[in-house]
């Protein structure tokens, strides 16, 4: 009885439970949820049973958790201030504690760097997997012609899917390179992860993929050649794809249709424009865009009028948050950056180059989709924010 309740015992659980989480991300919301539940609830009883170490951990991320709590301190102040208290102050708790719990988790219970390859081979088995499936997706739909699904995600939503493949790709492309005994597998991992990003026929996505594709390559060795190889190998495949399956050629097509000014995107965009403007200090509340815009913002001559966010991370954080919040979040972010480069620079850290990854990734793509938005994609995003901060923790002790 002693040992079931041990802290090792505990964090062994925790860990069980993380790695559960990690390989159901991709493939099940139900399954994921309750191992975070149980991931979160082992933590708690880890803390209750040893905490002298929650000091260790301050000092030795002091100034990213400022920034994070002061992010956390907007998002409640503004909340405060909404037209509805109640319901923005649940809705922050449930966002900005609860969901991203799995980073703070990593750094207590991941151990060493077996643990956290681990983690890293699960996301990628369940993304994988779940590539699998949207490519499953685009076979029957062309076999049975069927006309009326036009974007492939596997079993998540597809909006979720272009985010976590936007900083997947790029990933397995510099791993690939780098770690010469599983080339293979990771080049196969990249070439269903890479037809499952165009599959999902999301466009922001692509751009994103492409950007974080090439800085990252950049960063990695200094040479453009090898990033305009990867570029081509990219837009090969993707020739290749708009060649022989109508659905991508006709997605690829709107491209050159897309009138900005008048799109969708700008409309949102100038509802949260004007939002802030009614609203400059703390915004209309957190998570309230989705009630605010339907009732008061929207235009009038917006198509889409049961969309619930503004199509782009900075302008739906302003809206929500006001000057204050906004401030914060670009903190946040822009200071989480610099921390990867700066790691990445001084010591060539493998987590540093992981991190900036997901970050240039998530933000990219948050310029034409609110990527933070949707409650997988936080999870997933705080967790690789996690396990990249922790990696980087790791490589220092032993070096």
């Amino acid at each position: 009885m002693h040992n079931i309740f041990s802290v090792e015992a505990i964090e062994k659980r925790a860990f069980f439970f993380l790695a559960g989480f990690c390989l159901t991300i991709s493939l099940s919301m139900a399954a994921s949820n309750v191992f975070l539940a149980l991931t979160v609830l082992s933590f708690l009883h880890r803390l209750v049973r040893k905490h002298d170490d929650v000091v260790e951990f301050y000092e030795k991320n002091s100034t990213i958790l400022k920034f994070l709590f002061a992010l956390i301190a907007s998002v409640i102040l503004s909340s405060l201030f909404s037209g509805s208290a109640e319901y923005s102050l649940k809705s922050a708790v449930d966002f900005y504690i609860y969901r991203i719990m799995p980073f703070f988790i990593t750094w207590f219970i991941v151990k060493n760097k077996r643990q956290l390859l681990i983690l890293l081979l699960l996301i990628l088995l369940s993304v994988t997997l779940n590539s699998f499936a949207s490519i499953g997706q685009v076979y029957l739909a062309n076999h049975y012609h069927i006309d009326s699904i036009t974007r492939f995600s596997g079993l998540i939503p597809y909006m979720a899917q272009a985010t976590i493949l936007s900083f997947t790709v790029p990933l397995l492309a510099i791993a690939a390179a780098h770690y010469k005994k599983y080339r293979e597998m990771l080049l196969f991992a990249l070439l269903i992860s890479l037809l499952a990003l165009f599959f999902n026929m999301t466009r922001g996505a692509w751009f994103a993929t492409l950007i974080t594709f090439i800085i990252l390559i950049i960063i990695y060795n200094k040479n453009f050649k090898i990033a305009a190889l990867m570029v081509l190998l990219f837009s090969l495949v993707g020739f290749l794809l708009y060649k022989n399956v109508p659905l991508f050629e006709a997605r690829v097509n709107t491209i050159a249709k897309y009138n900005i000014e008048d799109s969708e995107r700008m409309k949102l965009i100038t509802s949260a424009y004007n939002m802030w403007r009614d609203n400059p200090v703390f915004g209309i509340g957190f998570s309230r865009f989705k009630i605010d815009y339907k009732e008061k913002y929207i235009l009038p001559d917006a198509k889409e009028r049961e969309l619930e966010h503004a199509h782009n991370n900075v302008m739906h954080v302003l809206a929500e948050t006001g000057m204050v919040g906004e401030a914060a979040f670009l903190a946040f972010w822009c200071y989480l950056a610099y921390f990867a480069f700066k790691n990445w620079r001084n010591s060539r850290n493998p987590y540093a180059l992981f991190l900036l990854a997901v970050i240039l990734a998530v933000h990219l793509h948050g310029l034409s989709e609110y990527t933070l938005g949707a409650s997988r994609t936080i999870k997933i995003v705080f967790l690789a924010l996690g396990i990249g901060l922790r990696g980087i923790d790791i490589e220092k002790e032993q070096a």
